[in-house]
């Protein structure tokens, strides 16, 4: 006869393989979507964690006004990256973590949402300026 412990364990152990089978199907997966809201073409990049590093899920162009979606699968989304095709050529977006926080390549995203994300490429500084500057466009949660 097993012991109250035994049952215990053998209950948790089942608990946990029916847990793990589960995060290997596409229940948990995560999409992210990321609108261009300006006038100009973007090459936009999300990233996933992956243990310990983000991890690039692919690079999209996206027209004016035009939407992409990623799936991630059950890789938690991270952050974003990408360039703006401006009058002088192509700039750097800014940097900026699931969140919505500006990040930098020396910090790194410092971030994971296991969730569903939406954003779009916006302008993110003020000003009339003509010339697009690196930074002056990035991601705003919609």
């Amino acid at each position: 006869m097993m012991s109250k412990t035994g049952l215990f364990l053998k209950h948790v152990g089942f608990v946990i393989l029916v847990l793990v089978m589960m995060s290997a199907t596409t229940g948990w997966a995560y999409d992210v979507t990321v609108t261009n809201d300006t006038e100009y073409r973007c090459q936009v990049s999300v990233y996933t964690m992956h243990l310990l590093f983000s991890e690039n899920e692919g690079t999209f162009t996206l027209q004016p006004g035009q939407s992409h979606t990623w799936n991630t699968g059950a890789w938690c989304p991270s952050g974003f990256s990408g360039t703006i095709l401006g009058p002088q050529g192509w700039r750097e977006l800014q940097k900026t973590n699931c969140l919505g926080n500006k990040c930098s390549d020396a910090t790194g995203f410092m971030a994971t949402c296991c969730w569903d994300l939406r954003y779009r490429v916006c302008k993110k500084i003020s000003g009339d300026h003509v010339e697009v500057r690196d930074n002056d466009y990035g991601f705003c949660k919609e």
